[in-house]
């Protein structure tokens, strides 16, 4: 039987994100027969994701390797524009050069 693991990686433990990543890998699981893994949520391991090695970070990264659908959310980000433009206290519009 094939496998489905929902990997997150939203800072906030049990956030929105998971959830639809969650409904996502259900919805995967309806149509295909797949068995649904616990979900992996790096807000849970967040302290050890950097200490090598780490054991139950390598189980989490083998869980991975084996899964036949991996479905990954992260939180989202603002857009790249934002904060680029501004106006000037003359009311024209200033755009900072990239660094």
């Amino acid at each position: 039987m094939s496998s489905i693991v929902v990997l997150v990686g939203n800072p906030q433990p049990a956030s929105r994100t998971r959830l639809v990543a969650e409904e996502v890998a259900q919805q995967l699981a309806e149509r295909s027969g797949a068995a649904v893994a616990p979900t992996i949520d790096l807000a849970d391991v967040a302290d050890r994701l950097f200490r090598f090695p780490d054991e139950a970070v390598d189980a989490l990264l083998a869980q991975v390797a084996a899964t036949d659908v991996l479905v990954v959310a992260s939180r989202p980000t603002r857009p790249l524009t934002r904060g680029c433009s501004r106006r000037s206290s003359t009311g024209t519009a200033r755009t900072r050069s990239p660094a």
